[in-house]
């Protein structure tokens, strides 16, 4: 299940992973590519388990508060409708991709 365009997505988390040298976002690179070239329904599981699970530990851990407790909100809602109804490759990115990156640079930056 090649698709170019998530991929694309999956890589504007790389500027935040560099500028972060984080594991975590290493994690979600690696799970993403691997998901958005490969496909299957293992590596979606898989995919989808760690990104709620890194989720929640930055949330947990975060002091941009509420930034990422609300961005993160958005992006689970935006990833459960469009995954049951439209399930548009663009929608993916705009509303669940984009917003988690703009959590990730508020954590790290310390916005």
């Amino acid at each position: 299940m090649y698709n170019p365009l998530c991929v694309l997505g999956v890589c504007q988390f790389i500027p935040v992973g560099l500028f972060s040298r984080s594991y975590l976002i290493a994690t979600v690179v690696t799970n993403g590519i691997l998901f958005h070239t490969v496909g299957g329904k293992l590596l979606l599981w898989w995919d989808t388990v760690a990104n709620i699970t890194i989720i929640l530990y930055i949330n947990f851990i975060s002091k941009s508060q509420p930034h990422g407790f609300l961005l993160s909100l958005f992006a689970f809602v935006f990833f459960y409708f469009n995954y049951n109804s439209s399930n548009s490759n663009l929608l993916h990115i705009v509303g669940v991709q984009a917003p988690m990156n703009i959590a990730m640079w508020c954590h790290y930056l310390k916005i």
